[in-house]
């Protein structure tokens, strides 16, 4: 059976513009993010830009305000990860 070859710029390609897709500026940016991106760090930047969890909505990781910043209601969503427009909102990537 023979082995078959990988092609890695064809799967970078695929990865950078699925990256692109979801609103980082490409898939080296995904990846760091994404690794960083706990829970804990979550909360953290939601606090930033919307202040600490409400006490009813302790199992969440942001504010009312946070969320409404980071997934506002109604159009469309644009970047289309929430990720990216956290740490747009909080001003570690640019927008």
């Amino acid at each position: 059976m023979a082995q078959r070859t990988r092609d890695y710029s064809t799967e970078f390609v695929r990865r950078q513009s699925r990256a692109k897709e979801l609103g980082w500026s490409g898939y080296r940016q995904r990846r760091y993010w994404s690794a960083r991106m706990t829970d804990a760090y979550v909360k953290e930047l939601a606090e930033q830009i919307g202040g600490p969890v409400e006490p009813e909505r302790s199992g969440s990781l942001m504010s009312l305000e946070a969320n409404a910043k980071v997934n506002p209601r109604g159009g469309a969503r644009d970047p289309r990860d929430w990720h990216v427009r956290l740490l747009i909102a909080a001003g570690k990537i640019d927008g």
